[in-house]
């Protein structure tokens, strides 16, 4: 799999030991400065992987086959707050506080994703909302 983050080159995966080494340079780096979403991407489509040193992440799922819609993480108790902000690409992106989980999930997500080529399953999933008419 190739993760790939703000507009770089991106990188190869290929074992849980580097990503997880990937996933702590982020967090050291670029996600120290701004939380910022990094997509891990397999045959199946694109794992969006929320990265905040704060200990909280979210997760996304674009699937290849675009007949499925595009999916996000929710929590299972009630958040309360208004949006969170990660950077895609260097751009700031707003979601809902109802995408959060903590970041142990985030990273237990990209390894299963990575041993399995499959959606992960230690998290809620749910629809993004159709985006409005232009």
């Amino acid at each position: 799999m190739r993760l790939h983050w703000d507009r770089g080159p991106g990188l190869d995966v290929t074992d849980h030991a580097q990503l997880d080494h990937a996933l702590d340079t982020l967090l050291a780096g670029p996600a120290a400065e701004r939380p910022l979403i990094a997509h891990l991407v397999g045959d199946a489509g694109a794992l969006g992987l929320g990265l905040d040193t704060a200990g909280s992440g979210l997760l996304l799922f674009a699937p290849a086959d675009r007949s499925h819609p595009a999916l996000h993480s929710i929590v299972q108790s009630p958040a309360t707050g208004g949006d969170v902000v990660f950077s895609v690409s260097g751009q700031p992106h707003h979601f809902s506080v109802r995408c959060q989980v903590p970041a142990p999930t985030v990273r237990d997500a990209a390894r299963q994703y990575l041993a399995t080529g499959d959606l992960p399953d230690c998290v809620t999933w749910e629809p993004e909302p159709a985006s409005p008419p232009v």
